[in-house]
């Protein structure tokens, strides 16, 4: 996360005006550096409107900025990516759970989900380590919509997935998990995730482009490298968003 970012997430988190002195005090505590840089930031921000100056050294949001969306990693997915990465330190791979998605749907399903997306050479190691890791879970290396709804819907799982060359992913807390753009897509299209097809996957879209800033060229981009560009944009063109461009 840049520092950029880590500023107007603090300044959402706030009930009101911040003082730039709780800032720098935020930013030491998460031991995120700005050397000199903090002044001539804030002066930027409240220039491009996505903060206010409120009082000499005190800012606030702008009414009109939305939160990222970050997927903050539950319990059971930093056990897992803090398991993978000890086996396998050097490789590249992100972690994420289903809950993150179900406080925008409608109906909840009843199931325990985790999505592991590593390069394609590793998912078989990744495989077998998860099988004799997590042995109570169903792993499933890159199911099918029948393969899941017969073995993993309704269980505890963990699906593997190939990691698609330069998909936006993140690092929140250390644990590596996907952004908002890749989850819009991935769940639009990985077979897992086909209970949301009908009306379900247009509320859950719906509801995180209304509520949080989503980086529409980041989601063309990663869509265009998943060849299902026209699909996503049909998704959003059936929402009752005003904005669906």
């Amino acid at each position: 996360m840049t520092l950029t970012q880590s500023i107007i997430d603090f300044a959402f988190r706030q009930a009101g005006p911040f003082k730039r002195k709780e800032l720098a005090e935020h930013l030491d505590e998460k031991n995120i550096s700005y050397a000199n840089s903090l002044q001539k930031l804030l002066t930027r921000l409240v220039a491009s409107g996505k903060l206010k100056r409120v009082d000499w050294g005190m800012y606030s949001i702008s009414d009109n900025i939305k939160p990222k969306f970050n997927i903050i990693p539950n319990n059971s997915s930093k056990k897992i990516f803090e398991s993978l990465k000890n086996r396998y330190p050097l490789v590249e791979f992100c972690v994420w759970d289903i809950s993150c998605i179900i406080p925008f749907m409608l109906h909840v399903p009843n199931m325990s989900m985790t999505i592991i997306d590593v390069e394609r050479t590793l998912e078989r190691p990744f495989f077998d380590a998860l099988q004799e890791l997590y042995p109570q879970s169903i792993v499933l290396p890159n199911p099918g919509k029948e393969e899941f709804y017969n073995y993993g819907f309704g269980k505890n799982s963990i699906v593997v997935h190939s990691l698609i060359t330069e998909a936006p992913i993140q690092s929140l807390g250390g644990i590596i998990v996907p952004t908002a753009e890749k989850l819009l897509v991935d769940i639009a299209l990985n077979p897992e995730f086909d209970f949301l097809r009908g009306s379900e996957i247009y509320t859950v879209y719906e509801n995180i482009l209304t509520a949080f800033d989503i980086s529409k060229s980041q989601l063309w981009r990663y869509a265009g490298r998943r060849s299902c560009e026209p699909h996503i944009r049909n998704i959003i063109k059936q929402t009752n968003l005003k904005d669906n461009d």
